[in-house]
């Protein structure tokens, strides 16, 4: 479940595991006997895999009970899943197994990969779900993902608070098992459409249940734009379909072999071109390229803003070297409409920091990556930031908790809601270029895919006394068993 857990009505939240998942008894008690193993895996597959994958397509008809609205986010759902892996849809005629999208009250939920003992699987598409980042989620759940923050290893990436949750749903926060889900290989994505929301199952719905690690990252985390990159790579390998090339290509940057057109690939957010070795291109024509980073601080302003009447977000997309000082966004849990995305990792699949509200204080930021692609996106209103970017000496010594500002004399509160001054500032650095030219100049990654050197871990782990989870079992068993100083800006 995303977003609004009131969307499920509480009757029915009480039947579905992890708030919107239609599971067998069986299953739930095989997660059950599992709930302490640390092995890696969120596609679901168990012993009956390949049958729970949909491996003649996938057959699926409408309720009656479905409104328009929610006919439409659906279509564009399967439009999104069959542009960007092999899976195919079909309506149903006659087969026996297939997928119902309904459209009752029950709000949204659906069962976990294709499951042949039901034949008709029920995926609830409810008043409140009709947006696209919660029939995409259902969907996603039906093709066979887990929640991300099932996974065995979420405890290096998210902290979660027990005594901040409805003691009756902490359930919902169980480790699936390696017999039940597969990951492939893929990193733990915060970003992902499958993941919850920082207030999931909250007593206080202003306190959140889940922190990010890296709290950097807690901007991430419940996004209803749609499935990420990594959902994508994740669904494409569930159900083979690099088997659909008769020829490999070698994709760069974490790319992938499109199944749709083995000559090229697919590619993470901000990376373009046939073998995702180029800048992906910005929706505007003014907006993007690249900055390179020098130890004399250079500041940039950028200004985005939705066109009018469009579908699509408006995007612009720089790779840089990266200090940014504002941002003026949608401040809404997941930052997927109005907000920036900073992708300071190595991996460049893993969703990159994002950011839509209002900063409370300026913070500090060291990519250990030497090229940080900045997306900025624009869904319904507009997205501002302003930040300086410069590189730093790799002997520097790092201190993730320490405000490189503490002068909050232009920091002012308007209704409640908290106004940055100039003071108020974001600063992100690089220790770590590819090469030099010129100086400290920073080239993006060559073509032939030369790899760059590591660099030490920064470890930004927040540690104030976060609760141990407790024991799930008992909980369990009961549930299956009761049923940057240069400056120039660009306004677009």
């Amino acid at each position: 479940m995303l977003y609004n857990t009131k969307v499920t009505h509480d009757f029915y939240r009480d039947l579905l595991f992890q708030g919107d998942i239609r599971i067998p008894t069986p299953v739930l008690r095989d997660i059950v006997e599992e709930a302490t193993l640390r092995r890696k895996r969120t596609a679901f597959r168990n012993r009956n895999y390949p049958s729970t994958i949909w491996k003649a397509g996938v057959p699926f008809a409408f309720h009656r009970s479905l409104s328009t609205t929610g006919r439409r986010s659906v279509l564009a759902a399967i439009q999104f899943f069959r542009q960007h892996t092999c899976i195919r849809f079909k309506r149903r005629t006659n087969e026996p197994v297939y997928l119902l999208f309904t459209g009752h009250d029950e709000g949204c939920w659906s069962t976990v990969g294709r499951d042949a003992l039901q034949g008709q699987q029920i995926v609830s598409i409810g008043p409140g779900c009709e947006p696209f980042g919660l029939s995409s989620h259902e969907l996603a759940h039906a093709l066979g993902l887990f929640h991300e923050q099932s996974r065995y290893d979420r405890d290096s990436w998210i902290t979660i608070y027990p005594r901040r949750i409805l003691q009756s749903y902490l359930y919902n926060f169980a480790k699936v098992g390696r017999n039940q889900m597969e990951t492939y290989g893929t990193p733990y994505d915060i970003g992902s459409v499958m993941h919850y929301t920082p207030f999931e199952f909250s007593i206080n719905p202003e306190v959140p249940s889940m922190i990010a690690v890296n709290i950097n990252e807690q901007g991430n985390m419940g996004q209803l734009e749609g499935p990420s990159y990594l959902d994508v790579v994740k669904l494409n390998r569930h159900y083979f379909c690099v088997a659909r090339c008769p020829y490999r290509i070698r994709c760069f940057n974490g790319g992938i072999q499109n199944p749709n057109n083995c000559k090229i690939c697919k590619c993470p957010p901000g990376y373009g071109g046939n073998l995702c070795a180029d800048l992906e291109a910005s929706s505007i024509h003014r907006c993007n390229g690249r900055l390179y980073a020098r130890k004399i601080p250079q500041r940039l302003r950028l200004k985005i803003a939705a066109a009018p009447r469009a579908s699509k977000p408006r995007t612009c997309i720089y790779h840089i070297l990266l200090v940014l000082e504002n941002v003026k966004g949608s401040c809404i849990p997941g930052c997927w409409r109005e907000a920036v995305e900073f992708k300071v990792r190595y991996d460049k699949r893993i969703t990159g920091n994002r950011f839509c509200c209002v900063l409370s204080s300026r913070k500090r930021i060291l990519s250990n990556s030497p090229v940080v692609p900045l997306i900025l996106k624009a869904i319904r209103g507009s997205t501002e930031i302003v930040f300086q970017y410069r590189f730093v000496e790799s002997n520097v010594a790092y201190d993730s908790g320490k405000n490189v500002s503490q002068d909050y004399d232009k920091i002012t509160f308007d209704e409640g809601q908290l106004i940055t001054g100039d003071n108020n500032e974001f600063e992100m650095e690089t220790q770590n270029p590819i090469t030099e030219n010129g100086g400290n100049e920073i080239k993006l990654l060559s073509r032939d895919g030369t790899e760059t050197e590591n660099v030490p871990k920064i470890d930004e782990a927040i540690s104030d006394g976060a609760d141990v989870l407790p024991e799930l079992e008992t909980d369990l068993e009961a549930m299956v068993n009761d049923n940057n100083n240069v400056e120039f800006d660009v306004v677009i």
